[in-house]
């Protein structure tokens, strides 16, 4: 059960860190088509 729990919040973990990737990458893309 504990290892569960070790999963869960690993995968959180990485959740997070890929929205906060996916957001800087749309940020510099919306950066780049303004003139």
């Amino acid at each position: 059960m504990r290892r569960f729990i070790i999963y869960c919040v690993l995968f959180v973990t990485i959740q997070g860190v890929f929205a906060q990737a996916f957001n800087i990458n749309g940020v510099l893309k919306t950066k780049d088509k303004e003139p």
